[in-house]
């Protein structure tokens, strides 16, 4: 009877029926002392239909896995933690629909919540191979991964950040801006960006010491200037605007001084806001995407000291704005930006002719 119904909660199309088989199933396996080789058949067969052919039957699995999480002990979560975060894992970075890589998300995120330090531990160590793997399929997994365990477990996280962000760095630095993969290009940015955002004091303090070596910024605005993919100049704006963002945090108040600096030896303000532009340029110009480049562009400029690149940058932006009335008058996120710029800098008149 059980087994039936654990297919049935899988297979079945109708929602409530998946429903009504999963909660009986779990009061089973809740309420019967069974076992851990019963235990874990219950968890196989669930992380076996994460692969599942329809959407439904996928969601179903996952949800059930993460009431099967929630239901064990943590003496119990500890013993299978390693196994359900590899398949979960492996998910994350497979799965084509968006609603389940969520659900896949949120049930990491509870197992993290139902296990103890040491299987976070083992958690961290099995990612930390994974970057440091030789293949592509491992690295990618670690880059999506590595950013939810720190996310998901803040206090281990920072540790571990300390000595995973060096091993990321690394390969950042070796990527060739003519010839890479995207999916590790986007994998290695979006890392950096959610790093930066749930560790800001770690994450800033490790990337100064780290850029005053290898120049990660002169790579960051290469990519902001990559000709190959629309989606990675989009992946390095949103890790620029999250180091921006970094000098309106009081917490890392000390080491503003040496994030500036970094940003002015090896690119430069004016640089930046160029490659912001070139960027504007673009002719799939998403709401959110154009704010973004825009909330960058806004910080930049003010960091401009130089009377002669806060000329070009006027006049930059002047070139950028005039084409976008003529080519692209009928498209709103077009026009609202060019509304932006012209209300920004009539607000900034009067600093723009101090300057000029």
């Amino acid at each position: 009877m059980m087994t039936y119904l654990s297919e049935l909660s899988i297979t079945s199309t109708i929602n409530h029926i998946r429903v009504n088989a999963r909660d009986i199933l779990l009061q089973y396996v809740t309420t019967y002392k069974l076992s851990q080789a019963k235990l874990e058949k219950w968890v196989t067969f669930y992380l076996d239909q994460l692969e599942y052919d329809y959407e439904d039957g996928r969601l179903s699995a996952v949800e059930m896995i993460h009431s099967l999480v929630t239901a064990f002990s943590e003496k119990t979560n500890d013993s299978f933690a390693l196994l359900i975060f590899i398949k979960l894992a492996a998910r994350v970075v497979n799965e084509e629909s968006k609603k389940c890589t969520k659900f896949v998300i949120l049930a990491l995120h509870n197992l993290f919540k139902c296990t103890s330090e040491k299987a976070h531990n083992e958690l961290f160590s099995v990612t930390k191979d994974w970057l440091e793997a030789d293949k592509e399929g491992p690295r990618l997994i670690a880059y999506e991964l590595f950013a939810e365990l720190v996310r998901g477990i803040p206090g281990l996280g920072a540790q571990q950040l300390k000595v995973c962000l060096p091993i990321l760095s690394k390969h950042f630095l070796a990527l060739k801006i003519d010839e890479f993969s995207e999916n590790v290009v986007l994998g290695i940015l979006n890392a950096f960006t959610v790093l930066c955002q749930v560790q800001p004091v770690v994450f800033i303090e490790t990337f100064v010491d780290l850029s005053k070596e290898h120049n990660l910024l002169v790579r960051l605005n290469d990519f902001l200037r990559c000709v190959l993919s629309r989606s990675v100049q989009l992946a390095a704006s949103g890790f620029l605007g999250q180091l921006l963002a970094s000098f309106r945090n009081e917490d890392i108040k000390a080491v503003h001084k040496k994030l500036k600096a970094i940003f002015v030896k090896e690119v430069g303000w004016i640089e930046f806001t160029y490659s912001m532009c070139f960027q504007l340029k673009g002719r799939v110009l998403t709401d959110e995407t154009a704010e973004q480049i825009i909330k960058n562009l806004v910080f930049l400029s003010g960091q401009i000291a130089s009377d002669e690149d806060y000329a070009g940058f006027v006049t930059r932006v002047a070139n950028v704005c005039s084409k976008e009335v003529v080519e692209f008058s009928n498209e709103s996120t077009r026009v609202c930006l060019f509304a932006f710029w012209h209300s920004f800098f009539i607000q900034n008149l009067f600093s723009a002719q101090s300057h000029l």
